[in-house]
């Protein structure tokens, strides 16, 4: 289970002394090679190699490469966390060749999509390890397509993969939908409005679609998905769906899905109006003070404090009254 969020180190692996630059023959002879040390050590090399005078020969070799090893199932774990970490790399070159008179727009946009569905594909790796730096690899290129690539494209992939019947890969794309906030809004093309309405009217509903899920973990990730996704609205109106699906959660017959609510009380209570925190959520916390998971009465102690001071004034004494009644039943 995945107790943390996006983005993720991924330099958890093998470390060896790179060269600054290796011939792309080399790398191609070396990553096919049986011998792991020298095949990790030749796949970091690979941005260094994308650099270099002949950027497109050399890409045009490269990025089929990482395709084929990155599809291999065969891979150890080793292999697949490379190719995944040194992702985001390449595409901040890819991105950058993007900018420049030597290369097509369209050329570095396809090469740039074509990283992507590589990282998407990862994602279904059974190592969590290999998942992670998959999830960080989207994040971090994203940003860098184009609007009709991101709904088009990128999108549609994510939603094949919640048919997934394994909850790890649902889960795992819960969190891509809330992160791709801020990417959707710093996409090159579109005003702000509508990105905001991008977020709004798709990555929202992705989250809210999975609160249902049958797998206390995915609806977990949508507790969590909740405050990262309604930070990013721009206005207040947003949040009648996001909230309505928080109260409900909160109620969630699993005490897991139940504390990740009661850990981001205050960042929801920052996105209602007062009359919502009055009526909705000051209920939802007397709930969490008299939980019968101890987990669930721990978090709302913690965040007894944020939560306060998103209220009125007069609301803070009976909130004090459900803190005192959550002392009494803890000794």
């Amino acid at each position: 289970m995945r107790n943390f969020m996006l983005p993720v180190s991924c330099r958890d692996r093998l470390q060896v002394q790179i060269p600054c630059t290796q011939g792309l023959d080399a790398i191609v002879q070396f990553t096919n090679t049986d011998k792991l040390h020298q095949k990790l050590l030749y796949l970091q090399c690979i941005p260094a190699a994308a650099t270099s005078t002949k950027y497109d020969d050399n890409v045009d070799v490269l990025l089929p490469l990482l395709e084929e090893l990155g599809h291999d199932e065969d891979q150890p774990e080793e292999v697949k966390l490379e190719i995944a970490a040194q992702l985001p790399a390449l595409g901040r070159i890819l991105h950058d060749q993007q900018q420049s008179s030597d290369c097509e727009p369209e050329d570095g946009s396809n090469h740039l999509l074509r990283l992507v569905n590589l990282a998407v594909h990862l994602l279904e790796d059974e190592e969590e390890r290999v998942v992670l730096a998959s999830q960080t690899a989207v994040l971090e290129i994203a940003p860098w397509l184009d609007h009709t690539q991101l709904h088009g494209i990128l999108l549609p992939s994510l939603d094949r993969l919640m048919l997934c019947p394994e909850h790890e890969i649902r889960s795992a794309v819960t969190q891509l939908y809330a992160h791709l906030g801020p990417a959707l809004l710093s996409s090159s093309e579109g005003t702000l409005a509508q990105n905001a309405d991008a977020i709004q009217g798709v990555l929202m509903q992705h989250v809210l679609d999975q609160a249902e899920d049958m797998d206390f973990q995915v609806r977990r990730e949508v507790a969590i998905g909740l405050a990262v996704l309604g930070a990013t609205l721009p206005a207040e109106g947003h949040h009648n769906s996001l909230l309505g699906a928080y109260v409900t959660l909160c109620s969630d017959r699993v005490w897991a899905v139940r504390k990740a609510c009661a850990d981001i009380l205050p960042e929801i209570a920052k996105l209602a109006n007062a009359e919502t925190r009055e009526t909705q959520l000051l209920p939802v916390f007397d709930k969490f003070c008299e939980d019968v998971s101890h987990w669930v009465q721990t978090s709302a102690l913690q965040q007894l404090g944020p939560f306060i001071s998103t209220l009125e004034a007069h609301h803070i004494p009976q909130t004090c009254h459900s803190y005192s009644r959550l002392g009494s039943h803890r000794r």
